[in-house]
């Protein structure tokens, strides 16, 4: 015979067994089928069938294994309100809502339904075989409460791009994450993403800043140079340079000028010292006046020229690695323009502002205040201790310091100050000019004329006791070297964008 038995089975009984396409009983059963290889599937209503390859050998009895068929699944389809929340079964993650499941048959799930900011829900759910089933679940909010507190008061409060309100505004929200966006004209908007939680208020309190105020706090209010000067910022601001022509000591050369200074600065609160120059130019030496040693580490270099100060500032910069305010030309050094980040000598402008104005609702007069004689212990001028050295000296004061003193030696201004009178005079930045005045013109951060061969030199000095001097409006100027004349150094945080810079 070309043909064998075979007997096939199957879990549960009863499925129908196909050979080649055509049906040959139900299970159990013995077939008498031909020698080769056959294409076999076994079905039971309300299972899966199933479907293989059989050899046969011809005169070889072949027992085929027992087929288990597994029933077919029921089908659950899962909605919820919102839509979007995620589903498991069995405590197995399945997807998210709206999802059509397919569980086994005869037994029961659970179903889990949970989204952010909502209670959770469960059901459970028990199909039978090819059952299709709906499930709609409304899943209740889970409520916090915001409060807003935003300046200035008009300012409005939005929640997902929608308005609720201005100034300040109690909100209830549910407990997923909210875009709070607080904005108004002329203001940098604030935005923040907040999640609130049901049973403790979230608390936002917000005030608003302009640009510039941003800027500026993120500049430092003081900066420290690689020789241990210390550095004060000044936010500038509109004054007016000069003094009345009805001033007593008023000179020619104080005419008004209305001026803004638009870029914040950092100026040092004190002058630059011998023991710092020298680490610069060793070979420098201050000297001596009437028999007093300029040369002491602690008080003011004295006898520099304007360009050896210039270079001194462009060493500093070389040490911070920052660009150099000031480059060579014909004749020595001039400002780098537009300027850069590096060190440099204050402007005249700076120089006032900081000594006359800032922080104050009038113009000082004289480094201690308005009225002479000076107070006591308020800088280093001529005084009786200079007598012997000075031909004109300030009878009723007396300082101790017949000539330099150290530049730490009096207390300092509401900002940091010292001696921005007394001690020595100091070079600045600009090339001199009588600067008349221009009336209605304003001066936005003015840095004097373009050449010249003189400076401007401000602030008294060691030598000074009359009234012009000792004011805080004196205006000086030079070319050479002076034992009176010192200076101290400056810089901007940095450069405005479209001019590039730190």
């Amino acid at each position: 015979p070309r043909w064998a038995e075979v007997t096939f089975r199957s879990r549960p009984e009863a499925a129908v067994v196909t050979l080649d396409g055509a049906p040959v009983g139900r299970t159990p059963v013995v077939v008498d089928v031909g020698e080769g290889r056959h294409r076999v599937r076994i079905e039971l209503a309300g299972h899966d069938p199933y479907e293989g390859r059989l050899d046969v050998v011809a005169n070889e009895p072949f027992v085929h294994p027992t087929v288990e068929l597994k029933p077919k699944p029921g089908s659950v389809e899962v909605a919820s309100v919102p839509a979007g929340a995620t589903v498991t079964v069995d405590g197995v993650y399945r997807g998210v809502t709206p999802i059509e499941l397919a569980l086994a048959p005869g037994r029961e799930h659970a179903i889990g339904i949970a989204l952010a900011g909502h209670e959770p829900a469960a059901r459970a759910v028990r199909v039978s075989s090819e059952d299709r089933r709906e499930i709609t679940v409304t899943l209740e909010p889970r409520i916090g409460e915001v409060r807003v507190d935003a300046l200035p008061v008009d300012a409005e409060i939005q929640v997902d791009g929608r308005p609720v309100g201005r100034g300040s505004a109690t909100i209830e929200l549910s407990a997923t994450p909210h875009r709070i966006e607080i904005r108004r004209d002329g203001y940098v908007p604030h935005m923040e993403t907040v999640t609130p939680r049901p049973g403790i208020p979230t608390e936002i309190e917000v005030e608003l800043k302009t640009a510039a105020e941003i800027r500026a706090a993120s500049i430092p209010g003081s900066l420290e140079s690689p020789e241990g000067h210390r550095l004060v910022r000044f936010e500038g601001g509109r004054f007016r340079m000069g003094a009345s022509r009805r001033e007593p000591g008023r000179r020619s050369n104080e005419g008004f000028r209305d001026v803004e200074i638009t870029r914040p600065f950092y100026l040092a609160t004190a002058e630059v010292t011998n023991a710092q120059f020298r680490r610069f130019r060793e070979s420098h030496r201050s000297g001596a006046f009437g028999g007093h040693n300029l040369e002491i580490d602690t008080h003011p270099v004295v006898r520099v020229t304007w360009d050896q100060a210039a270079r001194y500032c462009n060493w500093l910069s070389d040490q911070e690695g920052l660009p150099r305010a000031y480059r060579e030309a014909e004749g020595g050094l001039v400002p780098v323009d537009p300027p850069t980040a590096g060190y440099r000598l204050p402007t005249e402008a700076e120089w006032a502002f900081a000594a006359r104005f800032a922080g104050r609702t009038a113009a000082l007069k004289f480094p201690w205040g308005d009225r002479l004689p000076p107070a006591p212990g308020s800088a280093n001028f001529a005084d009786l201790s200079a007598a012997n050295t000075l031909p004109e000296i300030l009878e009723d004061y007396q300082d101790r310091h017949p000539a330099t003193a150290p530049v730490d030696a009096f207390a300092p201004d509401e900002r940091g100050l010292r001696q921005m009178g007394g001690n020595v005079a100091e070079w600045v930045q600009d090339v001199y000019t009588t600067a008349p005045s221009r009336s209605g013109t304003l001066d936005v951060d003015p840095i004097g004329p373009a050449d010249g061969s003189l400076h401007v030199i401000r602030g008294s000095s060691w030598m000074d006791a009359t009234v012009s001097e000792l004011r805080l409006s004196y205006r000086d100027y030079g070319g050479e070297a002076r034992p009176d004349v010192g200076f101290r150094i400056a810089r901007y945080w940095k450069i405005p964008e479209r001019e590039g810079g730190r």
